[in-house]
């Protein structure tokens, strides 16, 4: 299913995924996955963006007002489940049969107060430090199984930093309703394969992505199809001999 049109809320949130290019900048960083699960849902600009190719998805918020909200949407694909991000995602994975199911876990948790570097709290539930902990300890506890991605927005912050330092992470500016603002994205697996669930933003710019969607792709294919039917039946079979020498695809 390629991108939903899910209502942004008229509210936002503090470090949302909204503003033109982080949400893609995440997807970019997608494994393929057969099963999603959102801990903490809010109005998740991933999960309204990503081409999700029939996969079962799990939105998870605290916040029935969240619930409630993509509710009146009407997309009966995503099953909403109203309570603790960490608590239902652990459940899931121990009571659904996921094991030969590929899981990728996103989560974007209230950021903590330390890095929002604020006096006001900008959330309906802001986690505390504790919590934060106990989320740290479930996502690690989460990254063991070995069918299952694990990715972690979050500002910078020490105790993400320390507690996630094997991970891999990557660093981006994106646009908040304050200004420019810099975003980690902690990863619990390797990418080197550079295999994604959803190819539409790749490219550093819309020009970028437009030629690799269009002009390259057609260009290859313009050019099987002037060979003479043989060669060109020949010619795909060694192109899919060497994607799955060399990429196991």
């Amino acid at each position: 299913m390629e991108g939903l049109k899910v209502k942004a809320f008229k509210n936002g949130y503090t470090g949302g995924k909204e503003a033109a290019g982080t949400a893609q900048k995440i997807i970019n960083e997608i494994r393929p996955f057969d099963v999603l699960i959102i801990p903490f849902l809010g109005n998740c600009a991933v999960t309204r963006n990503i081409d999700l190719k029939g996969a079962n998805v799990y939105g998870v918020d605290i916040n029935p007002d969240v619930i409630r909200a993509w509710r009146e949407e009407g997309f009966e694909f995503i099953e909403l489940i109203e309570g603790v991000g960490w608590d239902i995602t652990s459940q899931l994975l121990a009571t659904q049969d996921l094991s030969r199911k590929r899981v990728c876990i996103y989560c974007d948790p209230s950021y903590r107060m330390s890095a929002i570097k604020s006096d006001r709290a900008p959330y309906r539930f802001t986690m505390t430090d504790e919590e934060h902990l106990i989320f740290l300890e479930c996502a690690e506890l989460w990254s063991f199984q070995a069918n299952v991605d694990v990715i972690i927005s979050h500002y910078p912050d020490e105790l993400y930093d320390s507690r996630l330092k094997n991970w891999r992470k990557i660093k981006f500016k994106s646009t908040t309703r304050q200004g420019s603002a810099l975003e980690h994205l902690y990863m619990s697996y390797d990418h080197e394969d550079g295999v994604l669930q959803d190819y539409r933003f790749v490219g550093d710019d819309k020009h970028e992505r437009y030629n690799l969607k269009h002009r390259a792709a057609k260009n290859l294919v313009s050019k099987l199809e002037r060979l003479e039917v043989r060669k060109r039946q020949a010619m795909i079979h060694y192109l899919k001999k060497y994607l799955e020498n060399e990429f196991g695809n």
